[in-house]
């Protein structure tokens, strides 16, 4: 993934990626998830830049334009983007729910 992210020509102000588990089990609905996560984020003046897994490789290469990311699956890809780009970073893999909407609402509020 990190070959195909590319450098923002600029940012997307008050944007997010998101990264979160795929489907486990036939049960989950990762697409709502992630379709509430974003309903909750635009209600707090926040848009999602992509959300992956799910997204397009244009999507992918579009990962630099955001100011934060919320990951749950790999902080390995959150540091990369921090060292790489400057995109700060919220990380809980056993957070119930995303609990950084609080976090990026402040985040941005300081910002």
């Amino acid at each position: 993934m990190s070959q195909l992210i590319e450098e923002p020509k600029k940012k997307i102000k008050r944007s997010v990626n998101i990264d979160t588990y795929g489907k486990f089990h036939w049960f989950e609905d990762i697409e709502g998830e992630i379709k509430e996560i974003k309903t909750i984020l635009k209600e707090i003046g926040i848009s999602v830049n992509a959300a992956f897994p799910g997204c397009s490789i244009k999507e992918i290469k579009g990962f630099a334009k955001t100011e934060l990311n919320f990951m749950k699956r790999n902080e390995k890809s959150a540091i990369f983007m921090k060292e790489r780009f400057d995109i700060n970073y919220i990380f809980d893999t056993f957070g119930n729910g995303y609990v950084g909407t609080d976090e990026a609402k402040s985040f941005y509020n300081r910002h």
